[in-house]
């Protein structure tokens, strides 16, 4: 797992699975987080096939402790290079997390469906994360699984996906280390 800015990425790592996906190589001009291979993709493209990823944070693997209890933005990203990548990925979670379908399509990245885009820089690249919804975490875990549409033939691309914990109304997140935050929250009726 990474942390950039407040945000926890998965990419290739201990906490991301795979399942019917095959995996591209190279550099297409858009970087992803991974262990030492930025430009490694995984994608899907047989018809009648269902590719399934997941990325789960909080499992207790080495780098990976518990979610604090608290609302958190959840954060997909893809290689937006025209690559084939024409299907919607449909999204889903736990903790209550509702079902989406982004188009993974090319072109704007005000993706249809989707809540806006933040970039992220990984040390090499700027990776466009498409927010895909919120979710309220009370267990320490949250998984996030795609599946693919399965239309036809195209592609739909699992790359990295992200969390980015939410400040309660009237608090504040003050960093106090690289990648590590605090939440302080108001009193009722007192200051900060």
């Amino acid at each position: 797992m990474s942390s950039v800015g407040g945000y926890l990425v998965i990419d290739n790592e201990v906490g991301a699975n795979f399942s019917a996906a095959g995996t591209t190589g190279g550099d297409y001009g858009v970087a992803v987080f991974g262990e030492g291979t930025w430009g490694n993709y995984r994608h899907y493209g047989n018809l009648g096939l269902t590719t399934t990823g997941s990325w789960s944070w909080g499992t207790g693997n080495p780098g990976d402790v518990a979610l604090a209890d608290a609302r958190y933005e959840v954060y997909v990203s893809w290689r937006s290079a025209a690559q084939a990548n024409l299907n919607a990925g449909i999204y889903s979670g736990t903790d209550g997390f509702s079902t989406i379908s982004i188009n993974q399509e090319p072109g704007s990245l005000s993706y249809t469906g989707s809540l806006g885009v933040v970039v992220l820089n990984d040390g090499a690249y700027d990776v466009p994360f498409v927010h895909i919804g919120d979710v309220d975490v009370t267990d320490g875990t949250f998984t996030l699984t795609v599946v693919d549409d399965a239309l036809d033939g195209d592609y739909i691309f699992l790359d990295a996906a992200a969390l980015r914990a939410v400040p309660e109304p009237g608090g504040a997140w003050i960093p106090v280390a690289a990648g590590v935050w605090f939440a302080f929250r108001r009193r009722r009726g007192g200051a900060l």
